[in-house]
């Protein structure tokens, strides 16, 4: 008796299969070359905004420490390439042990638990000027997808197949993402900041595959196909 997969399932099968693909070309297009330009220049470019970026951490960290207690710096617990996690530090703009009694959700807009100070920091990221030294150890880039929680990555890996691939790099304290969607981003518009990384990937394997038209254009129907769950599907 032969056994019928379901279309659902055969689905999934299919994307995951793909996923696979798009982060093996990824990881190849990752030669060593590139690799050490690019760590040349997440470090130049966070010692040459450390220099700046000095002051403004002081100024920030003394008005912290005069209108709210608790540390000035925030140590969170955050997965970076490969799945491997490591301590983001930030500007505390919350009140201290935020959530100690919700456990992890997500800032927003008007947020009870975020501080006069820290509701300014924000506005300006100078609350992320402390994540230099995360490039300066190897943890993050300047430039790449941000870096979430483990307890969002669990559920965000279950809700898109190719999450992962934003684990194929190091994460950064910029992006697209935060160009085209605001700070305190809702659930709605969430899947768009996971959709815009996704495109950016699949481009990566499109340039890749120049001479193989098939392939891209298979690459560029699941690319809109998939960005346009991203765009329908809400995470919460």
């Amino acid at each position: 008796m032969s056994m019928r997969v379901s279309p659902t399932e055969a689905e999934s099968h299919s994307a995951l299969s793909r996923v696979r693909i798009l982060r093996r070309d990824v990881l190849r297009s990752l030669t060593p070359a590139k690799r050490s330009i690019k760590r040349i220049l997440d470090l130049t470019g966070s010692l040459c905004l450390l220099l700046p970026g000095a002051p403004l951490m002081l100024v920030a960290a003394v008005v912290i420490r005069l209108t709210s207690a608790g540390p000035v710096l925030y140590a969170q617990t955050r997965v970076g390439a490969g799945g491997a996690e490591f301590s983001l530090y930030k500007l505390r703009t919350m009140i201290s042990a935020a959530e100690e009694c919700t456990g992890p959700v997500m800032a927003a807009a008007d947020d009870p638990r975020v501080t006069w100070i820290g509701r300014f920091l924000r506005a300006t990221h100078i609350d992320e000027l402390p994540q230099l030294f995360n490039v300066l150890l190897g943890q993050m880039s300047l430039i790449g997808p941000r870096p979430e929680r483990p307890h969002f990555v669990t559920i965000y890996r279950g809700r898109f197949p190719g999450y992962d691939l934003r684990l194929a790099v190091r994460p950064g304290i910029t992006g697209l993402a935060q160009i085209c969607c605001p700070y305190f981003a809702s659930p709605a518009l969430k899947p768009l900041r996971l959709g815009v990384h996704r495109q950016l990937f699949s481009a990566a394997r499109r340039r890749n595959r120049l001479q193989d038209h098939a392939s891209r254009s298979e690459t560029q129907r699941l690319s809109h196909s998939r960005f346009m769950m991203f765009l329908t599907d809400p995470i919460h």
